[in-house]
């Protein structure tokens, strides 16, 4: 936290409000949040909370937000600050500011050991204000993400998302909401975000990915009610591809985990889950379970599982959350 906090801090505090929640924390970090917000009352508030988990506290986060951006900072990552002052001098210099800054993030095993960086250098053109026509995701590895987006509050506000508590992998639910209501974007080419992964424990593991298969689900239906993209395929190709393509990924993410978990009642929910989808929003269903690349993960029986523990073997191979 404090390695997060300070990397913050290094920027002009005129420009920057930063927001606390502690989160119901049983450990230090009520203490240690205090500490900064009296040694820096000029941009720190502290929100002192009951636990709710992180999709509650990004929810406290939004309602006392006041500037003009708002960007999610987990306590255990960190920013770069070259990129963080380009943002700021874009939000202070451009006379059109976009809906949402899309950012490179980079993953890091240990504070100094750089991974990988995920860039968007081939899907946007940079330091310019673009629609969906203007741009499309080619590559299915890349999706706007957490860790790249940084949406205008106007925009989270007008999407009236309210992330579900106790819930992990809540965050997709919420750059897709926010996603439904944004017109024009900018790429600015900077490592901004600074991932930390391969701690025990940490959510994003490929076993508690397994162990909370529900979650995936809830983050998935939430998804599928708030918004479904086949409603503006005649009307908006180029929104629409940009909706499927988000929504698509976390599908096959939703599969795969809960194919994988050898939980009893798992191939009840994966039924369950796929019922509900297409009782709700048949053409989706129809559209993920056989007229695209998700369809492969849906394979059924013995052979289909077998083939969705060679993605996830694959998938160890490309972004080492387990070390």
């Amino acid at each position: 936290m404090n390695i997060c906090l300070d990397s913050l801090l290094k920027a002009d505090h005129n420009l920057i409000e930063i927001i606390i929640v502690d989160d119901g924390s049983k450990d230090k970090t009520s203490e240690i949040a205090d500490k900064y917000q009296s040694e820096h009352p000029d941009c720190i508030s502290v929100i002192h909370k009951e636990n709710g988990g992180h999709g509650d506290a990004i929810n406290d986060g939004i309602k006392v937000a006041k500037g003009k951006y708002f960007k999610i900072v987990d306590s255990d990552d960190w920013v770069d600050l070259d990129a963080l002052n380009k943002i700021l001098k874009s939000i202070q210099e451009e006379k059109e500011l976009p809906d949402l800054y899309i950012l490179n993030y980079v993953y890091y095993v240990g504070y100094g050991n750089k991974q990988k960086v995920i860039n968007y250098k081939s899907i946007f053109e940079e330091n310019k204000i673009l629609t969906c026509k203007d741009f499309h995701f080619k590559d299915i590895q890349k999706n706007i993400t957490l860790h790249s987006a940084m949406f205008k509050l106007d925009v989270i506000k007008e999407s009236n998302v309210v992330l579900p508590k106790h819930a992990s992998y809540e965050d997709n639910y919420f750059v897709y909401a926010c996603l439904v209501h944004t017109k024009t974007f900018m790429y600015i080419n900077g490592d901004f975000y600074c991932y930390l992964i391969g701690r025990d424990g940490q959510s994003v593991s490929y076993a508690n990915c397994v162990k909370k298969y529900k979650d995936h689900i809830l983050c998935s239906k939430s998804m599928n009610d708030y918004f479904d993209p086949m409603n503006i395929k005649k009307t908006n190709k180029d929104f629409y591809k940009l909706l499927f393509h988000h929504i698509r990924l976390i599908f096959c993410i939703t599969v795969l985990y809960t194919r994988l978990s050898k939980e009893k009642e798992s191939r009840t929910n994966y039924k369950l889950f796929l019922k509900d989808l297409k009782e709700k929003h048949p053409q989706l269903y129809k559209k993920l379970r056989y007229f695209s690349i998700s369809s492969f993960l849906c394979m059924p029986g013995a052979f289909g599982r077998g083939f969705n523990r060679f993605i996830l073997w694959l998938a160890k191979k490309v972004v080492p959350f387990d070390v």
